[in-house]
């Protein structure tokens, strides 16, 4: 039996659903649409903050060689995940997610960045998704 309630259980995370996600690579990211199709497939229990953060780090990392994510490119490019749809995707698909479990999850042993637009790409996928959250105060303030 599945609990529905994610934001219970930020700090379990199956890697099977982190390898699924990175494997199937960027072309999920190519709408909000497909990436929600595919991650539902998973389930959305399954996409804890922990989760959450350790295929961000995939991303990220798969992206260090391109320069970062999509959304800070002019013009989409084949091959490169776009941070904002998979952080839409995601709030999406698990309404009660706790983006701000996301923060706390990313300190983990294997978390890089290299370069500073990876950096800037992480930021800036963190901030949207607490911004639609309504809740970037939080990190401001805090």
């Amino acid at each position: 039996m599945e609990d529905s309630n994610v934001a219970d259980q930020p700090l379990k995370f199956d890697p099977d659903v982190v390898d699924f996600v990175l494997e199937f690579g960027p072309s999920i990211c190519e709408s909000v649409e497909e990436c929600r199709a595919t991650l539902s497939t998973v389930g959305t229990t399954k996409m804890t903050p922990a989760a959450v953060a350790r295929i961000m780090n995939g991303m990220l990392k798969a992206c260090e060689k391109n320069g970062g994510w999509g959304e800070e490119r002019k013009e989409p490019e084949e091959g490169v995940w776009n941070g904002k749809v998979f952080v839409q995707a995601v709030l999406d698909l698990v309404p009660n997610f706790i983006w701000k479990e996301v923060f706390h999850q990313l300190d983990f042993p294997g978390f890089t960045l290299k370069n500073s637009a990876a950096f800037r790409s992480l930021i800036e996928a963190l901030r949207y998704g607490l911004t639609l959250q309504g809740i970037i105060n939080y990190i401001l303030f805090r």
